[in-house]
């Protein structure tokens, strides 16, 4: 019988590289991506999902400071799939992931 576990999967702050900012270890289920910028630049922040090794942008968002957005509709993600992403200036603009692993 399969265990659901709700959680913050991943949290931080974006880097200015594309990089995964969550690996899926087991079946997981996407339930929010919020994004805040903390700096005084507007930022462009680009979202990608990583599944079955091909990389594809999801979403683009430009933020003035104290801006927030969210990705709030369900993704399924697979164990070695990622959520990846990056922004205009390191250390800018704070994430946090949550969702349900299965296991």
């Amino acid at each position: 019988m399969s265990t659901f576990t709700g959680k913050v999967l991943a949290d931080g702050q974006l880097p200015t590289s594309k990089v995964a900012l969550f690996t899926a270890a087991t079946t997981t289920y996407l339930r929010s991506l919020s994004l805040f910028n903390t700096n005084p630049a507007s930022q462009t922040i680009k979202i990608y999902f990583n599944v079955n090794g091909t990389s594809r942008q999801v979403k683009q968002y430009t933020l003035l400071q104290f801006e927030s957005a969210e990705l709030d509709h369900p993704v399924i993600l697979e164990a070695g799939d990622t959520i990846e992403g990056f922004t205009t200036t390191g250390a800018a603009v704070d994430y946090v992931i949550t969702g349900v692993t299965e296991g």
